[in-house]
């Protein structure tokens, strides 16, 4: 009888929840600016983008899964080659919403991987890759345009081992506008 009691307090529990307003998905996708760098500083500037989901299990936490990409470009001088490198992470992030409304102010970080390659080098063309672990925070602000458009204006920090393919530790930092749809 007394998991009979658990398991109906169980789907009570469950499907109540499903009523409450903080039970969240989304899925997004974001276009910014990125400057990257190494252990000796820049290594240029690029694009950056990617796109992920999330659920909120409650009004103050959630879960985001996503892939960033991003391409980074620097020219030392014409008689050296210049430096290209693009790449992406693929990150498992926790949010902290500090605030409830239409504007929800959040805190992001995570853990992951980071695949990087990277085409040329002082001694002229190259093609190395090479994957290794990642991590990132940040922060932003959704802003629920309707009930189920959020924009997302964010700022973030990468940072990866990438082995010898850049020196490590290679790191992005990214401002970007994101575009999500919440259900």
């Amino acid at each position: 009888m007394k998991p009979l009691v658990v398991l109906a307090w169980i789907i009570a529990g469950t499907i109540s929840a499903f009523g409450q307003d903080y039970l969240k998905r989304e899925v997004f996708g974001s276009v910014g600016a990125g400057k990257a760098y190494d252990d000796e500083g820049s290594l240029g500037h690029g694009v950056n983008g990617g796109g992920g989901f999330g659920y909120r299990p409650s009004q103050r936490f959630g879960f985001e899964a996503e892939i960033n990409a991003f391409k980074t470009e620097r020219v030392f001088s014409r008689d050296f080659a210049s430096l290209q490198a693009n790449g992406a992470f693929v990150l498992g992030n926790g949010v902290v919403y500090l605030n409830r409304g239409r504007a929800q102010a959040f805190l992001i970080g995570g853990l992951g991987i980071l695949h990087a390659k990277n085409q040329s080098s002082f001694a002229g063309p190259v093609d190395r890759s090479t994957t290794g672990l990642a991590v990132d925070f940040g922060c932003g602000v959704k802003i629920f345009a309707t009930t189920h458009l959020v924009l997302r204006p964010e700022f973030r920090i990468y940072a990866g081992n990438s082995g010898t393919v850049i020196e490590t530790p290679f790191s992005d930092m990214r401002f970007s506008m994101g575009v999500g749809y919440a259900w």
